[in-house]
């Protein structure tokens, strides 16, 4: 079980909520590092999503079928304390409480509201698509404060991008080979397709909030409190090509401090900058003819093409594709 900083939640699936046709996140951009003052409550749309919370908890109440003797504290972040559990039919899963001493240190209590019910309501709006985590179940240890005492009963994961990556580096007797670091790439643009799909931008797209299910050989999208409304695929499609690079600089055991400085500096000599992301790779020039581009244009602000998605997914899978190796991610 991996848990990073951010407060990635995991498990197996069962118990599916039906997501609503057009979930809608117009009213919902938060960041967890913002400032009371940076953050305006909408007072409709915190409503809507406690709205939305109550009915998923209602019909998913869980707590009766949590085996309490197998409930094992393992890890926290800053807002969220992790635990594994079973149910009573055997599934493994993921609890996350939320800390409420740490949120009043940041937030005053109606913030509170807003963004603990609206990360929840984002997550229960995304229900029974492919590529984002389960929520199994919610349900509450205090009844006098519904929004601190929620407990998110959710799927189970076996790690995610980062701690692969790390697992990679501890583990110099398993390489990726270019077919396995095409079938990552190919998870990782599938995962953008469905954000493009359902409408969100997910502004904080990184290794620890990419969730990995080994026997599924599979990637899911985790931590939904900092997405906003979509309008083009650009900036997780170039954050998405980094996090190839990390993971092919992990891979053959270049330099992090190189890599570092390939984001900061400025693309004076494509032909060089190429050279470089193609030795990133390993010296697969498939994968660095296909995200060249984006990272070329997500470091000079550019739009990519609103085509772009698709002709590298289409591209990925016309090329021999072979699911990563299996790790113990720690």
């Amino acid at each position: 079980m991996c848990i990073n900083s951010r407060e990635i939640i995991k498990s197996p699936s069962v118990f599916f909520a039906e997501a609503p046709s057009s979930p809608s996140f117009d009213r919902m951009s938060l960041s967890s590092s913002s400032s009371c003052s940076s953050i305006s409550v909408d007072s409709n749309y915190l409503e809507d999503s406690i709205t939305i919370v109550n009915n998923f908890k209602k019909s998913r109440d869980i707590k009766e079928e949590i085996n309490s003797a197998t409930v094992k504290y393992i890890a926290e972040g800053a807002y969220g304390e992790i635990s594994i559990a079973r149910l009573k039919n055997n599934t493994k899963v993921a609890i996350k409480k939320f800390k409420a001493e740490e949120y009043r240190n940041d937030y005053n209590e109606n913030i509170i509201r807003y963004k603990i019910y609206s990360e929840v309501a984002n997550l229960i709006k995304l229900q029974g698509k492919s590529k984002f985590v389960e929520l199994l179940g919610i349900h509450l240890t205090d009844n006098k404060e519904p929004y601190m005492s929620m407990e998110l009963v959710m799927e189970y994961a076996d790690g995610d991008l980062e701690k692969y990556e790390n697992a990679l580096v501890q583990n110099e007797k398993v390489k990726l080979s270019y077919a396995n670091t095409r079938y990552i790439a190919l998870e990782l643009f599938l995962i953008i397709k469905a954000c493009k799909e359902v409408k969100i931008d997910y502004i904080d797209l990184h290794s620890g909030n990419i969730l990995i299910f080994n026997n599924q050989k599979r990637f899911k999208l985790a931590d939904f409190d900092e997405i906003k409304t979509f309008v083009d695929s650009s900036s997780m499609i170039g954050k998405a090509s980094f996090e190839l690079l990390n993971l092919s600089c992990a891979n053959h055991g270049k330099s992090e401090e190189k890599l570092r400085k390939i984001r900061i500096n400025t693309i004076d000599n494509k032909k060089e900058f190429k050279n470089q992301i193609s030795e990133f790779l390993g010296g697969d020039n498939i994968l660095c003819n296909i995200i060249l581009e984006p990272i070329i244009a997500y470091k000079e602000g550019l739009k990519v093409k609103t085509d772009e998605l698709e002709d590298m997914i289409s591209q990925l899978q016309s090329y021999r594709l072979k699911a990563f190796p299996t790790l113990k991610m720690i």
